[in-house]
């Protein structure tokens, strides 16, 4: 988490750097270096938390650490590009970059993810992580109904809903499927 906070302070830095002082060669040489070590830096946390997730297991936190690593990294990508072609509109990119990523993130149903891998590791799974587990959405029922050996009646989620268009759920349809 450190990482994340210093190489987000990094992208402040280097876009103030552009924004507020003369293009001049030097500093285009000072930010490019500053953003490479920030790739270093965004590197070497992204194998630290995959570390911590072979160790730690998957939880949505760590996802969104590493959702929040390659954001930076595509964003500081378009930074270096800003700096030799100003043409270039940073503003356009970020937003397209932070859209599709949020939008890729909403819709790769990560509670799934979460319980594929915690099972996948399950030689490793403590009680913690059994308790956890158990209070992941509906998106992890095609995962977790068979681990535990859950019955109908035993479903934590809510499939009164189903078939209300309003509140349809198509994760929680799949879980009443099962």
């Amino acid at each position: 988490f450190q990482l994340l906070a210093v190489s987000i302070l990094n992208l402040l830095l280097v876009l103030a750097g552009m924004q507020f002082f003369v293009e001049n060669k030097v500093l285009k040489v000072l930010l490019t270096l500053m953003s490479l070590c920030t790739f270093i830096m965004i590197a070497s946390s992204a194998m630290r938390m995959v570390l911590y997730i072979k160790t730690y297991h998957l939880t949505f936190l760590r996802i969104l650490v590493l959702w929040g690593l390659l954001v930076l990294a595509v964003l500081f990508a378009g930074v270096i590009t800003t700096l030799y072609k100003k043409e270039f509109s940073l503003f356009r990119y970020s937003m397209v970059v932070v859209t599709v990523c949020y939008l890729g993130l909403s819709f790769a149903h990560p509670d799934y993810w979460i319980a594929k891998y915690n099972v996948s590791h399950q030689n490793k799974v403590i009680a913690m992580d059994a308790g956890y587990l158990r209070d992941l959405s509906a998106d992890a029922a095609p995962v977790l109904v068979p681990y535990f050996g859950m019955e109908k009646a035993e479903y934590q989620w809510d499939t009164e809903d189903v078939v209300s268009i309003r509140k349809f759920n198509v994760s929680r349809f799949v879980a009443k499927m099962l």
